[in-house]
């Protein structure tokens, strides 16, 4: 009994080492694919934060125009108004 109970003992170790090993690899097949995952999520969270800068930048820009546009178009009713009132505009 002491024979088969070592043998046994031994291949219980045995499948044990190997359900380990594969544990060991699939965790670190897992690891793997969150790291990949974080990575990609990180580079669309960077290129998020480019769009949205140049959006930012984009709308600023069309902001100041449309100030400068609607300058342009006050001091153009006043001249306008101007000539209305000297009457050389109906």
């Amino acid at each position: 009994m002491n024979d088969k109970s070592s043998v046994t003992q031994a291949v219980s170790a045995t499948a044990i080492a190997a359900a380990l090993k594969t544990f060991a690899r699939t965790l670190s097949q897992h690891s793997e694919r969150q790291s990949d995952l974080i990575d990609v999520f990180a580079t669309a969270l960077k290129e998020l934060q480019t769009e949205i800068h140049r959006s930012k930048m984009r709308n600023q820009t069309l902001q100041n125009r449309l100030d400068v546009a609607e300058a342009r178009i006050a001091e153009l009713e006043k001249v306008v108004m101007a000539m209305r009132r000297q009457g050389w505009v109906n």
